[in-house]
């Protein structure tokens, strides 16, 4: 019985995940009180995840990510990025964005290597007049791939990790991953600029963001008229609030600025408004007394000394949530325009529209509320406009992660202790505040790694992972560990898909080594498996959350993930399967 409830569980969660009913973390956090509830596993094992090393050197690696993006230690990178895109070819360019982004993605987390170069890129092709689509995907792939090559670079490897150490089995080391890693990021940056180059669309093309947005029909240029009931009244107390929209700009004597709701109008000011029904406006304009014209619209007719646009794209942080729950208006200064949603534009009722990860919004926002916007974690702004760093600390950051790397590599130290301390000395030295550190880490993929931990210590004490690695072996065992471990890189791979990559380690790993048990070899190359194959998901936006992140911002569709990602993923495929059995032995 316990076991058909286990199998109840998983099944149960792998519809979930890939339906999208609820965040990934809620139904993770639904699986633990499941495991619970049903006696599958003891309070104190279910709820171990939250304390396993995986999951507390998860947390303090987001610390030590955003201790280099906050004293801009990487803004030179960025920067020279930019620079080549503006003035190099698409190749050129787009290998030493690839490159560098390898490899710094092999000591960052890697979500943090695309937040920092994702501005850099949509500034310099929009400036290039080239598609971004170009890059975007390049730039997720090879993260993923960049961060395979030691164990803190991908949050799988420190969970496979876990998993092994937790049976026995010597823990991986910092670098052991490495060999493979860099074959694997080496035919990713061939790719990238080969046949991955020719099979990526442009889907977005290089124009103003009021263009992007299609928000031409949805700025209207308003005059008070002298008679009319607006004049000398409060925007508040104006016929304009019966409009659902909102005041951009107010234009008085060749002065161009914001208004405040307590602004009194008067004759032939001149307004900029975005309204949600455009034809709402033109069958009360009469009554309200303004004079409603319309123009091509370009991104400096909605900016100037106070107001800029943006894009923004949401952060899984801020899933669920809403824009009036934000208060992003008066929090930030900053009104909602339109929002992009898996290719679909919309421009009625922003502030109420559930988020999910990966939208991205336009912004009219204060220049000088970017960058708190920036730093509030709830979304990622897709703009290089100059950001508040802490310069004087930049090397010191260097120093601190430095330090964790080789505290682990020479293990001085466990590598949950060396991240820990990281993170502290991040807070103590002045690098991060208190408050930037909790922002940074990510309490939705913390919350992930907790809840499948628990489902994967139930699969355990209950046998379900000992019989469904029999039920994976049935019919294929005698072809081989080798092929063995081609199904098993296939299975991870399929699942990542539809889940998330730490869901589908959390399942598989301890499946991975009852399967090498029962056919009495090592399971270090099967957990190696697991661990690459959960870390290389490119052909499904969903899978893992660089994906997402460029999803928005690239006007991609989940068609294209499967285009251009699947060739890739069969290229990790054949190499992994090849090299695994060589560098670890069965």
């Amino acid at each position: 019985m316990d076991i058909a409830l286990v199998g109840l569980l998983v099944v149960g969660s792998v519809v979930l995940f890939v339906s999208e009913v609820f965040r990934v973390d809620i139904v993770a956090l639904m699986v633990l009180s499941a495991v619970m509830a049903c006696g599958l596993a003891s309070p104190a094992e279910a709820l171990a995840g939250f304390s396993n090393p995986a999951t507390i050197t998860v947390a303090a690696m987001f610390v030590l990510s955003a201790g280099l993006d906050r004293t801009g230690t990487l803004n030179p990178l960025s920067d020279w990025i930019a620079k080549l895109i503006r003035t190099k070819g698409t190749v050129i360019s787009l290998f030493a964005l690839t490159a560098v982004t390898g490899l710094v993605s092999a000591f960052i987390n890697n979500t943090a290597a695309v937040a920092i170069f994702l501005p850099a890129v949509m500034s310099a092709t929009k400036e290039a007049k080239v598609s971004p689509s170009r890059f975007l995907l390049p730039l997720s792939f090879v993260s993923m791939a960049g961060g395979t090559i030691t164990l803190i670079g991908t949050s799988t490897n420190l969970l496979v990790n876990s998993v092994a150490v937790s049976h026995g089995i010597r823990e991986f080391g910092f670098f052991e991953f490495a060999p493979l890693g860099f074959v694997l990021l080496a035919a990713s940056l061939l790719y990238s600029i080969t046949l991955g180059l020719r099979l990526t669309p442009e889907r977005r093309r290089p124009q103003d963001l009021t263009e992007e947005f299609e928000m031409g029909s949805f700025i209207s240029n308003l005059s008070v008229n002298p008679e009319g009931n607006t004049v000398r009244h409060t925007l508040k107390d104006s016929g304009l609030k019966s409009v659902k929209g909102d005041i951009l700009t107010l234009k008085r004597q060749n002065v161009e600025r914001k208004p405040s709701e307590n602004e009194v109008l008067e004759s032939d000011d001149a307004l900029v408004m975005r309204t949600e029904e455009p034809e709402q406006l033109e069958k009360v304009r009469d009554e309200i007394g303004v004079s409603v014209g319309y123009q091509k619209l370009r991104d400096r007719d909605l900016e100037g000394d106070q107001a800029i646009l943006i894009e923004a794209t949401v952060s899984s942080s801020a899933e669920g949530s809403t824009l009036r729950a934000r208060d992003v208006k008066k929090t930030f200064d900053a009104v909602p325009l339109a929002m992009s949603r898996r290719g679909t534009l919309t421009h009625k009722k922003l502030e109420d529209l559930p988020l999910r990860s990966g939208d991205t919004i336009l912004f009219q926002v204060e220049r000088d509320r970017v960058d708190q916007l920036r730093l509030a974690g709830t979304f990622l702004v897709l703009s290089q406009e100059e950001k508040q760093v802490r310069p004087r600390h930049a090397l010191g950051a260097v120093f601190i992660v430095l330090g964790v790397v080789l505290a682990a590599a020479f293990n001085v130290t466990p590598i949950v202790v060396s991240a820990t301390i990281g993170a502290l000395v991040m807070v103590l030295s002045g690098c991060l505040n208190t408050e930037d550190a909790y922002r940074a880490i990510d309490w939705k993929v913390i919350f992930l790694l907790a809840g499948m931990l628990s489902l994967g210590s139930a699969m355990e004490t209950t046998g379900a992972a000992s019989v469904f690695s029999e039920a994976i072996l049935e019919g294929i065992r005698h072809l081989g560990p080798q092929a063995v471990l081609g199904v098993l890189y296939v299975v991870t791979t399929l699942l990542t898909a539809g889940m998330s990559n730490n869901a589908t380690a959390a399942l598989l790993a301890p499946v991975a080594i009852f399967m090498a048990h029962s056919m009495e070899v090592s399971p270090r190359p099967f957990l190696v498996a697991v661990a690459f194959a959960a870390s290389a998901c490119f052909t499904s936006p969903i899978g893992y959350q660089t994906n997402l992140m460029v999803y928005g911002p690239g006007r991609f569709k989940f068609i294209d993930f499967i285009k251009v990602g699947g060739p890739l993923n069969l290229i990790f495929l054949l190499i992994s399967v090849f090299l695994i059995p060589l560098i670890w032995k069965f």
